[in-house]
């Protein structure tokens, strides 16, 4: 209904000449999201199902298509416009049509699909401007139209990250699923390691190829940090909202904290590597050393999210509070962590996420992905005297090893799909988990 009356809303010229634009984009995307189903049923089966791919290079046939979707999108912007009467779109559309027209004739692109979208382009053209001398009074202000397309510019851009997300894991999924068992989750590596490939194909059957110790040691890893970086992060941001006064030393600071959540991980990771090695004489991976570094890349995020979830609650509450006769701290502690806690939660269990998909730390830090798992009853040398295999550095250890061993894309990679499909699947369960303690706690507090 709504399309019906926009239609009856605009002159029957401007709506041909739109929609020729609309269908010269339209293929131009039929064409790109042809090209991206070959290319992903190339990468999955070794062949091309739907035609030949134009170059021999996946990155370079994804590019191809990404080229086509952007000249479709402009494209789309662009008959919009002429149905909208501001004719800038038909000199966009027309400056397209004449490129894609000289780009089919000389074999750049796909001839037929070139040559048939530029003709569309300039039919849309032709009318569009033939309908502007006829009635120049009727063009739409420029400022309404920039507004419209820019909101479907936002359209579009949303829709091609979903798109993008939701094929990524369409892949993680369809080359990893077929190892996701109990054995898989629960048993580790052969005593040969990645290099028993004759073992890997049979791995989900005959549960000798696994991930139980990378994933536990991901558990043990992540869990120390947090019980490190809570209490650090929420007492900085309770400092920092509400005793300490704006000033040069606050700005410092705050400075600080972010340059610290700019550093990049592999820096921490090899930091961690290096200093707890030969200043403290720890095992140059361990628990407690990859725990650390992960504190340091996840502190600055627990900080200004719990600051931030601080400072939103209302003035108000605090004044009740103190006419009540409450102290400052326990109105911190009654009244504003308790208001401030669906932000902090959700903060914490997020950074949780973040540092347990993190791998220059895990790799560099904490353990080799091939590194048995620690047997010692001795806590201390539990968490500095051995290496804690993590589930990040068994996925680029799997890539790794199996790469050098057989050709890329192939079924023996199929097991770290698999683990990077548990590692998704884990943080998407944090990131749901995050968002429905949110959600019940602002219920809670709206009860009250």
């Amino acid at each position: 209904m709504k399309v019906c009356s926009y239609i009856k809303n605009h002159k029957t010229e401007r709506i041909i000449a739109g929609f020729a634009v609309f269908a010269g984009a339209g293929l131009l995307t039929s064409y790109g999201l042809l090209l991206v189903i070959n290319t992903v049923t190339s990468l999955v089966s070794g062949t091309s199902m739907l035609s030949a791919l134009p170059f021999t290079n996946t990155i370079a046939d994804f590019f191809l298509a990404a080229f086509y979707f952007l000249a479709s999108a402009i494209l789309f912007l662009a008959g919009f416009s002429l149905v909208e009467a501001y004719y800038g779109g038909a000199v966009l559309a027309g400056i397209f049509g004449v490129c894609l027209l000289a780009a089919s004739i000389l074999g750049t692109v796909n001839s037929p699909l070139g040559f048939t979208a530029a003709i569309l382009c300039i039919i849309g053209t032709s009318l569009g401007l033939l309908e502007q001398r006829k009635s120049p009074a009727t063009k739409t202000l420029a400022s309404v139209v920039i507004e419209k397309m820019a909101k479907n510019s936002l359209r579009i851009l949303a829709l091609i990250a979903v798109t993008s997300l939701i094929f990524v894991i369409a892949v993680i999924v369809y080359r990893g699923s077929s190892y996701i068992s109990w054995s898989f989750l629960t048993n580790g590596l052969p005593l040969g390691g990645f290099q028993e490939v004759d073992l890997i194909l049979e791995g989900s059957k005959s549960g000798v190829f696994g991930i139980g110790p990378a994933l536990l040691g991901s558990l043990l890893v992540c869990g120390t940090c947090e019980l490190i970086c809570i209490p650090l992060g929420l007492g900085s941001a309770i400092f920092l909202a509400e005793y300490a006064p704006e000033s040069a030393f606050t700005r410092v600071i705050h400075f600080f904290v972010e340059l610290l959540s700019g550093v990049p991980s592999i820096i921490l990771g090899i930091f961690g590597y290096t200093f707890f090695t030969f200043e403290f004489g720890w095992s140059q991976r361990s628990l407690l050393g990859g725990a650390i570094c992960l504190v340091f890349m996840t502190l600055p995020w627990n900080i200004r999210v719990a600051e931030e979830a601080i400072k939103a609650v209302s003035e108000d509450f605090r004044a009740a509070s103190y006419a009540l006769g409450a102290s400052k701290l326990q109105t911190i502690r009654r009244v504003v962590l308790e208001s401030a806690t669906p932000g902090i939660m959700t903060g914490m269990l997020l950074g949780f996420g973040a540092a347990f998909g993190e791998a220059a730390v895990a790799i560099f830090a904490a353990g080799d992905p091939q590194a048995p798992f620690p047997s010692t009853t001795n806590i201390w040398m539990f968490l500095t005297g051995y290496q804690m295999p993590t589930l990040p550095a068994w996925i680029y250890g799997a890539f790794r090893s199996l790469d050098n061993k057989t050709a890329f894309w192939t079924q023996e990679q199929n097991v770290a799909f698999a683990a990077a499909l548990v590692l998704v699947a884990i943080f998407l369960a944090v990131t749901i988990t995050a968002l429905l303690v949110r959600n019940h706690l602002n219920k809670k507090l709206t009860a009250t």
